[in-house]
């Protein structure tokens, strides 16, 4: 198993430990706008509560590095209620056709576009898809998960893991892209208005596909 000391670097960590309205990049200056989203405790120190009722969200701008065709998200999540449409990540506002991550009530789901059209919309994996652990992607409220997505474009492959355990492997055709110019990273909505009842903790971007 690779150890953390073998990790490339992030090109962004948001570790969420911030006080007051500013979620720094602990690697890098793509610093975001929290909206609502209370500090509370966390994995690793501090993250933040997102109530959808509230619309709680983060907000991080464009930029050019993040116009990625490969690349790897992860975050820490704990529901508190259970999830319906409960975005986690996303770059989709002012543009549907780009990435984003989220927990559904049966499945933990994702989606891959190229800018102007969707690529997959069922980067999903789901209870049956239990991968070495036993866990599958029907999340339990109250408790942490670390939900990681990897987009590996020379491979056409997006791999989907639960606590860094694979869960599913799922082909594509086409370029995908994680963010385009005039759009918005948003953590804790997946930028459709798909807002998250849950603890949101470390988010992190890598512009490598991780392996296992």
């Amino acid at each position: 198993s690779t150890h953390a000391a073998d990790l490339p670097a992030p090109i962004a960590h948001w570790k969420l430990d911030d006080d007051g309205r500013e979620a720094r990049d602990s690697v890098g200056t793509h610093h975001g706008t929290i909206h609502g989203a209370v500090s509370h405790e966390g994995k690793l120190g501090k993250a933040r509560l997102f109530d959808r009722a509230k619309g709680d969200y983060v907000a991080i701008p464009y930029s050019p590095d993040f116009e990625l065709s490969t690349f790897t998200v992860s975050a820490w999540v704990w529901l508190t209620k259970e999830p319906t449409f409960s975005g986690i990540v996303g770059t989709r506002t002012g543009g549907e056709f780009s990435f984003d991550m989220k927990v559904n009530a049966d499945k933990v789901h994702g989606d891959i576009g190229d800018g102007t059209r969707w690529i997959e919309t069922a980067v999903n994996f789901y209870k049956v898809d239990v991968g070495s652990n036993g866990q599958g992607g029907d999340l339990d409220i109250k408790r942490w998960y670390l939900i990681t997505f990897v987009i590996d474009n020379p491979k056409q492959e997006c791999r989907l893991y639960l606590d860094a355990d694979r869960k599913k492997t799922i082909p594509f055709k086409g370029d995908p892209r994680l963010m385009r110019p005039s759009q918005t990273l948003t953590i804790g909505n997946t930028g459709a208005n798909e807002h998250m009842d849950g603890i949101i903790d470390d988010v992190r971007i890598w512009k490598d596909a991780l392996s296992d």
